[in-house]
């Protein structure tokens, strides 16, 4: 599974003029689907007022002069950059990231999952998001640590929950005195993840952190096999054709119990004379040639009608098969199966083995 960034891009000014906009630039590459996220930071008590459209808040920290806020927004139809507005002047650094890939559920609007977003204001060196408890196996993590100082600071990617973080950004400014640290990870377990923590090159107390895991995509399954849904998470394994009314086999084995089901219904009916039998015990047994096996319409009893032995492709046309006399084993008595005919059209037929063996 692939969780990859795009090249960051970048707002770094000194002190907002009226009206006080910042115009952040479309990361280079974007293609609708890519998830964006937009981490700013400023320096002044004074607050965001005006988000572009489709731009949602994941968190902010606006308790003390240094604020910190992360948006994102499913690409869409996007335009060349997007505009945040502040309600007076400050000192502003905005990072936007762009991430692509088929690691993140891409069938839904929101692929969101769960967000780390608390506070973490000791004077040290780790700047720290908490722990966030992750829903499922493979999500991606995204992190996100900045910090305002006046001199240059930079970051070691966290340790937490594996080492398996790439760090995608490490950068900053001293025209806005913030720095930044953002990383990413696909992760393979699932749970709290535990304390994730950049370590700064510095002691410092103005400082945030924020994490945030996406839901990864969901396995597809083909629905209502007849005894529970298994699509193919092993080749040629429970290929269910409706509801067969004798349990799934499928392709357990190449070529055996691929079964009709509901065959009066459907396009698959054998008919002879005034006789309509639903077959639905044909199947194909696990030989290098399959065998067409029929259960006596009358009776349901197995191997009782001649056998059709296919090669590896059979053209379509029209087949007899004579039922041979035989006793009804649930009555003791010659069945009335005996002697009929069945009729059975066939459309072109194509098989194959995982191992190459026909």
């Amino acid at each position: 599974m692939t969780f990859s960034p795009r090249t960051e891009t970048y707002v770094n000014v000194s002190s907002l003029s009226d009206p006080y906009n910042i115009t952040v630039t479309k990361p280079t590459g974007t293609v609708d689907g890519d998830i964006l996220f937009c981490w700013i930071g400023w320096y002044a008590a004074v607050t965001i007022d005006s988000v572009p459209s489709g731009w949602a808040l994941l968190g902010e920290y606006l308790v003390n002069t240094d604020r910190y806020a992360l948006y994102w927004k499913k690409a869409s139809g996007e335009g060349a950059s997007w505009i945040w507005s502040f309600t007076a002047t400050a000192p502003v650094r905005a990072v936007c990231s762009c991430y692509y890939g088929d690691a993140y559920d891409k069938s839904i609007s929101n692929p969101i999952d769960v967000v780390s977003n608390t506070a973490y204001r000791t004077s040290d060196v780790n700047c720290r998001a908490a722990s966030m408890t992750v829903a499922v196996a493979k999500s991606p993590l995204v992190f996100w640590g900045g910090v305002y100082s006046t001199s240059s600071k930079t970051f070691t990617k966290p340790s937490v929950p594996t080492t398996g973080w790439a760090e995608d950004d490490d950068a900053g400014s001293t025209t806005p005195d913030f720095w930044t640290e953002v990383c990413s990870m696909v992760w393979g377990s699932s749970g709290a993840t535990g304390i994730m923590s950049a370590t700064i090159s510095a002691t410092l107390t103005a400082k945030h952190a924020f994490a945030v895991a996406l839901k990864p995509p969901v396995a597809k399954a083909f629905a209502d096999v007849g005894g529970g849904v298994e699509g193919f998470i092993n080749p040629f394994r429970a290929m269910g054709f409706g509801e067969t009314g004798h349990g799934t086999e499928a392709f357990n084995n190449p070529f055996r119990a691929m079964r009709f089901s509901d065959v009066g219904a459907g396009t698959d009916v054998f008919t002879q004379g005034n006789l309509t039998a639903d077959f639905t015990r044909l199947y194909f047994d696990s030989s290098s040639q399959s065998t067409l096996h029929f259960h006596c319409p009358d009776c349901g009893e197995a191997d009782h009608a001649q056998r059709y032995w296919f090669n590896k492709d059979r053209g379509s046309g029209t087949m007899y098969y004579a039922i041979p006399t035989h006793v009804n084993v649930a009555t003791g008595q010659q069945c009335v199966g005996g002697g009929k005919t069945i009729k059975l059209q066939v459309s072109t037929l194509s098989l194959s083995r995982p191992d190459g063996l026909l």
